[in-house]
């Protein structure tokens, strides 16, 4: 399990986007997770190559306008 907090840097270079894709989409054949901590995860997961593939996102906000994008994007 790999845990990324305050990702936004992370997922946005491009080195962290190829090793967060190469997760998403190939972790499973080796028991591999990504974990990501943001405060806008619209923006810092918006970037990955997330589509047709399962996840699970943990909700706990603080502002409603941010929380609201977030359900909206999800």
């Amino acid at each position: 399990m790999l845990w990324v907090e305050e990702c936004a840097a992370w997922t946005h270079s491009p080195g962290g986007q190829k090793c967060a894709n190469n997760i998403l989409r190939q972790g499973r054949k080796v028991w591999t997770m990504f974990g990501g901590i943001s405060q806008n995860p619209p923006k810092d997961f918006g970037v990955l190559e997330d589509e047709f593939i399962e996840q699970r996102i943990c909700f706990g906000f603080k502002f409603s306008a941010i929380a609201k994008a977030t359900l909206q994007w999800c």
